[in-house]
């Protein structure tokens, strides 16, 4: 089987991955698993075909996964798993760098190219109808997340203008 490479743009900048030698990529797995295992489980419900779930209660789902999430990892760890998959592609023709790379207005972007960089190295791992369909599915619900929020003023200061919300295609 032939090594993926792939590029996407992502609030205006290019990103690069190849993706990843085995056993970088397998070390990556068990961690994602670990830190993900009893997330996934509170919140598959609420992101199931036909769920009842409406978007206060999608919320609430998002809520337990990430209490869960803190449950099976303290934040340096979750923190170091994110780091380690995103430093992995580049940016500008260099390796990324967190902190050179996500500072200001490109913070958020440090999730949509996380998300990315996961899909690019794990989803033939995980498949379609696995794990890599519910990351995919909480991803959306994310960024859906991060969009209407975004779009909503803060409730003890006036709008400030413009605001960015998430790319759609990632």
């Amino acid at each position: 089987m032939a090594v993926k490479d792939e590029s996407c743009t992502i609030n205006g900048r290019q990103y690069y991955v190849v993706q990843m030698a085995p056993e970088r990529a397998i070390v990556l797995q068990l961690k994602l698993m670990k830190i993900l295992g009893g997330a996934i489980g509170t919140l598959a419900p609420a992101l199931t075909p036909n769920s009842k779930t409406d978007g206060m209660g999608r919320t609430a789902a998002m809520a337990g996964a990430i209490s869960a999430l803190f449950s099976n990892a303290t934040e340096e760890e979750v923190f170091g798993l994110i780091r380690d998959v995103v430093s992995t592609a580049k940016v500008d023709g260099a390796r990324i760098a967190v902190n050179e790379h996500f500072q200001g207005e490109f913070l958020a972007d440090l999730y949509r190219v996380f998300f990315w960089v996961l899909g690019v190295n794990f989803s033939s791992f995980f498949g379609a109808g696995g794990l890599d369909g519910l990351l995919d599915k909480f991803r959306r619900t994310m960024l859906q997340e991060l969009a209407s929020q975004a779009k909503q003023p803060p409730a003890s200061t006036p709008s400030s203008g413009a605001q960015s919300t998430p790319d759609a295609a990632v």
